[in-house]
């Protein structure tokens, strides 16, 4: 679970991380998933290590993040508990965006954009990315200040 306190008012940068799943190539080829997430923001990384006597071990890299999801969050998961806080804090005056940031084929363009063509490992198609919810919400959002209220009818 991710703090109520990760997501107050008060100026500040924070960095979330997705681990991406092992794509079809890397399964098909029985790569090891070396990456873990713990307690919703440390993220392990298992590197595989050769001592001086050529007996292999597995040294651990922990990174801590303000949040870190795993990969069997969805977009609209991610969305709700990381984004929908920036949108909804954009119409109480604060200044928000949001942007992802990796290495090529981390999984950018799939958790921003979606997958409207089913192109991702499990084939789903129609998959929303946060682009598509957040202006789903904003619009929501406009729909409720530019609504006018039963009671002046």
């Amino acid at each position: 679970q991710i703090s109520k306190a990760l997501f107050d008012l008060t100026p500040k940068i924070r960095v979330i991380v997705r681990k991406r799943p092992l794509t079809r190539k890397e399964l098909s080829k029985n790569d090891t998933d070396v990456v873990d997430i713990k307690d919703g923001n440390t993220v392990i990384v298992k590197e595989t290590k050769t001592k001086v006597d050529l007996t292999k071990f597995v040294e651990e890299h922990n990174f801590t993040f303000d949040a870190a999801f795993d990969s069997d969050c969805n977009n609209e998961q991610l969305y709700i508990s990381a984004i929908r806080p920036l949108v909804n804090a954009a119409f109480h005056k604060a200044k928000t965006t949001c942007f992802a940031y990796g290495q090529t084929g981390s999984g950018k363009t799939f958790t921003m954009m979606g997958d409207m063509h089913g192109d991702n490992k499990d084939n789903k198609k129609n998959i929303p990315g946060l682009y598509l919810l957040a202006v789903q919400d904003l619009f929501s959002i406009c729909l409720l200040y530019t609504s006018p209220s039963p009671r002046d009818s």
